[in-house]
């Protein structure tokens, strides 16, 4: 019963519960990632190499969005509720704008 209490607010897992479900996940789809990747006969481009970037930001998105994915399943909610625009929506106002910031910080960081 206390455990229980602890875990779960009567509705639902407790936020802080679930955010560290969601960076297991991360670190878990992370580290098999890294491990399949690292045997496939892929070049290799060295430092800050547009290529190597574009490939790494891919990687890392696509595990977000498969952690997102499972934790939508597992809480029985949609990926709307995570933020994340409708089909129709995708390429709109703030699309745009997170390209532009995007590109300035990777070209201040660079």
């Amino acid at each position: 019963m206390r455990l229980r209490k602890i875990l779960h607010n009567g509705r639902e897992l407790r936020a802080g519960w679930r955010l560290l479900l969601f960076c297991i996940l991360v670190f878990v789809f992370g580290y098999a990632t890294h491990f399949v990747v690292k045997r496939l006969p892929l070049p290799e481009y060295p430092g800050l190499h547009p290529v190597g970037i574009i490939v790494d930001d891919a990687v890392l998105l696509l595990i977000a969005l498969a952690a997102t994915a499972l934790m939508a399943r597992f809480e029985h909610r949609s990926f709307a509720v995570y933020g994340l625009p409708r089909i129709r929506d995708l390429f709109g106002r703030m699309f745009w704008r997170g390209t532009v910031w995007g590109l300035v910080m990777r070209s201040a960081i660079c």
